[in-house]
């Protein structure tokens, strides 16, 4: 059958943008465009959009998850929004899911909405008590044609030293993390899909009624404010003297994340792209300064905004 494969697939291609952003409760007024279109010659054909500390994570915001939440949540699609217009391209707001300070948005080209099945959402809060969401994920999967796709926003236990922290809060999420089937389990709605009891499963098909996990997707895309730092091996001055060299390959061994993962403790099988760019953590609000101002504490720069797939 493999070797038949072409008679009876197709293969179609297409790109996915994700993104991740710390906003530290601010707005940004001057739109995205910048972020969400580096390239206007490729424009992506999904955008999933991950936001952390949309609002302040103080006790009021975690104890109610109030409407502020909401309200940040519909300013940061609208930016979105707006620059995804500029392109000339429609697209459609697939799934938008919030909690607390995270936002994950999912926008789809109009062209292609029609191939998008089976969208779910969830959310968990693993924060203070393990529960409440100052930290937690939220994830959004769907079927794409016939692959199925998962996308998860997180943001993880913060501190240098809390290593075993993050590690507990991304499998926490990992394992916890469920989309269950809310539809009336009734074959005959599925016109498409009848009879699937007794007939092998294919594509969205194999999905479609069953409650999910994270793993059970065939493209997993998990992106946030992991905050993983650099291992205190690494002094502050030494950090801020490789950096001023550009020399990212050597402060990248002392990176917690590589060295977690090289030890199977987190994202067992997932990839990471190469990393060329400075550390993210931490700057100046609305600078590319990091924040060394007297007044504050200063915090060893690290890369605390990932993507892995």
């Amino acid at each position: 059958m493999k070797q038949r494969q072409e008679e009876f697939t197709e293969l179609v291609t297409g790109k996915i943008f994700c993104g991740t952003w710390n906003v530290n409760a601010k707005k940004q007024e001057t739109g995205l465009h910048d972020w969400l279109l580096p390239d206007r010659s490729n424009i992506a054909d999904l955008y999933a959009i991950g936001f952390q500390e949309i609002v302040d994570l103080n006790a009021l915001n975690v104890a109610l998850d109030s409407s502020k939440t909401l309200q940040r949540s519909t300013f940061w699609q609208e930016q979105i929004i707006e620059s995804l217009s500029s392109t000339g391209i429609k697209f459609q707001l697939i799934s938008m899911k919030a909690m607390v300070g995270l936002l994950l948005v999912v926008f789809v080209r109009d062209e292609i909405v029609h191939h998008v099945k089976d969208v779910r959402s969830s959310q968990l809060g693993v924060g203070i008590m393990g529960m409440m969401g100052n930290k937690g994920g939220v994830s959004i999967r769907l079927s794409l044609y016939d692959s199925s796709i998962c996308f998860v926003c997180s943001h993880l236990a913060a501190h240098r030293e809390n290593v075993l922290g993050r590690n507990s809060d991304f499998n926490n999420i990992l394992e916890k993390c469920t989309f269950p089937f809310e539809g009336v389990r009734d074959q005959d709605k599925y016109d498409n899909y009848s009879n699937m009891v007794i007939r092998p499963r294919h594509g969205a098909a194999k999905t479609l009624l069953n409650d999910l996990t994270i793993l059970d997707h065939e493209i997993i895309f998990w992106i946030g404010d992991l905050n993983y730092r650099l291992i205190e091996d690494i002094k502050l001055d030494q950090i801020f003297e490789q950096i001023s060299n550009n020399n990212i390959t050597y402060l990248l061994q002392y990176d917690q994340l590589n060295i977690q993962r090289q030890l199977n403790k987190v994202f067992i099988n997932f990839i990471e792209g190469n990393i060329t760019f400075p550390p993210t953590y931490k700057y100046q609000p609305g600078t590319n300064i990091y924040d060394t101002r007297p007044e504050k504490k200063v915090r060893a720069p690290a890369w605390c905004d990932r993507i892995l797939y």
